[in-house]
């Protein structure tokens, strides 16, 4: 394993590790040890037993994919930024940490559902009148409401920021069971490496977002699973779903 993926492996790591923290507090009193593994992430040693502990996250696909999508965008308007910014008075000759908002402060979105690269020009306009405003009156027509450039003497070339807070959002019951159906299917190839022979016990801990109602995250009454214990976690908060 190269350097560069050795960093990124523990990054990961390290990111999961504290995700189940609040997990490993809840059962402080047994737990007398714990390994990061892969296959599954985690073993928790007890007194009397090992579990398997595997680790997800919460996600929403679709979401993610638009605000990487605005953020391709915005990658590439940083470097038209590097451009216009050497003719411009406004601004130093170092690169600059742009601080975005979009419309209301929430997270950027198309609200026709197209693909945010067909908005690429448009965001472009945006930006330029944005960052380099003209004597004349600015109408804006489109989402970005705000920035901030900040010289920065740390970065190569100039980046976006997109500041943005999370509008509060139910769980679905599918979303869920997607995850701990996936997780299943992985549970035969744990149980077959000689490494997790003493593996009593298989949990989940999914990790759930601040954008999501966590209280409000519930499985089926009749849901089954192949795992012992499913948890969900939320920075101190735990919840188990299946017992």
């Amino acid at each position: 394993m190269s350097t560069k993926n050795k960093e990124k492996y523990w990054e990961k790591k390290s990111e999961e590790f504290h995700w189940i923290i609040p997990l490993m507090n809840l059962h402080s009193k047994g737990l007398i040890g714990l390994c990061c593994t892969e296959d599954p992430d985690f073993h928790f040693h007890f007194g009397d037993r090992t579990v398997g502990v595997e680790f997800s996250m919460l996600t929403n696909d679709d979401e993610n994919a638009e605000l990487n999508g605005f953020k391709k965008v915005l990658e590439e308007f940083a470097l038209e930024f590097d451009k216009l910014k050497l003719d411009s008075p406004l601004y130093q000759n170092k690169p600059y940490k742009i601080k975005v908002w979009f419309e209301a402060g929430f997270k950027p979105h198309t609200s026709d559902g197209k693909k945010v690269k067909q908005y690429k020009e448009e965001l472009f306009n945006e930006l330029k009148k944005l960052l380099f405003p003209s004597t004349d009156f600015i109408e804006l027509q489109g989402n970005v409401i705000r920035v901030e450039p900040e010289p920065s003497n740390t970065l190569v070339k100039s980046e976006f920021q997109i500041c943005y807070i999370n509008a509060i959002q139910p769980i679905s019951q599918s979303s869920i069971t997607k995850i701990i159906e996936a997780k299943e299917a992985k549970l035969p190839n744990y149980t077959a490496l000689p490494r997790n022979k003493d593996i009593q016990e298989y949990w989940l801990a999914i990790g759930v977002g601040e954008q999501y109602d966590f209280h409000s995250i519930e499985l089926p009454k009749d849901f089954r699973t192949k795992f012992s214990r499913i948890y969900a976690v939320q920075n101190v908060f735990v919840k188990q779903l299946i017992k």
